[in-house]
């Protein structure tokens, strides 16, 4: 947005040529999407192209005295760990493993407390699965993958049938099998990775 009391001509500018221009930072893709189309609305591709996440959320549990045969855990212990990677070699089919590992002896006393370092709420074990695991240590693995952004079956466009600025778009996500061969290889990675972590019995935990 620009201050009304300065006026400054409608072009490509920068902050340090224009000092009175106003930044409006916009969360998400969608509202700055929408807004850039009303207030541009010669800008005609605006929308053309559209990519965001997917994901997968895999749980996985170890007898704890597996890793701690000396009984050295405390209560609750958190660890975390990112990992990224690529399908194909190719960086253009990015994904992510958000990997958390809890041992929790009293998750609802501990409840206030893990909530506050837990590095987010996807790649959390629930209280139903803590609870039911006082003797293992969870791992739980939040897997993003991205979209691939030249899809072009994937867009949010204008809905010319709606008059209301607020709600006229229409957004469509179709995967296609640069977007499946990236989400087959970070399900696979993720899998192979739980394999090392916790050894080939793991499944029969």
């Amino acid at each position: 947005m620009l201050d009304e009391h300065y006026p400054v001509q409608r072009k490509m500018m920068t902050s340090s040529s224009q000092p009175y221009l106003r930044l409006i930072l916009a969360m998400g893709t969608l509202p700055p999407a929408t807004l850039i189309r009303h207030s541009f609305p010669e800008m005609k591709n605006t929308g053309e192209r559209f990519t965001a996440h997917f994901i997968s959320s895999i749980v996985a549990r170890i007898p704890k005295e597996l890793l701690d045969p000396e009984g050295k855990f405390g209560d609750l212990e958190l660890g975390v760990c990112y990992i990224a990677g690529v399908a194909g070699n190719n960086y253009k089919q990015q994904f992510h493993i958000q990997l958390s590992a809890l041992s929790d002896k009293y998750p609802v006393k501990d409840a206030g407390i893990a909530l506050r370092y837990m590095p987010d709420v996807v790649s959390t074990a629930n209280l139903a699965q803590l609870e039911s695991s006082p003797d293992h240590v969870v791992f739980v693995c939040a897997v993003l993958g991205e979209l691939y952004y030249r899809n072009a079956e994937t867009w949010f466009r204008k809905n010319h049938q709606d008059h209301n600025p607020t709600s006229n778009s229409l957004l469509q996500v179709l995967e296609n099998e640069t977007d499946l061969k990236t989400w087959d290889t970070m399900d696979d990675a993720t899998f192979d990775m739980l394999e090392k972590v916790l050894g080939k019995d793991a499944g029969k935990t």
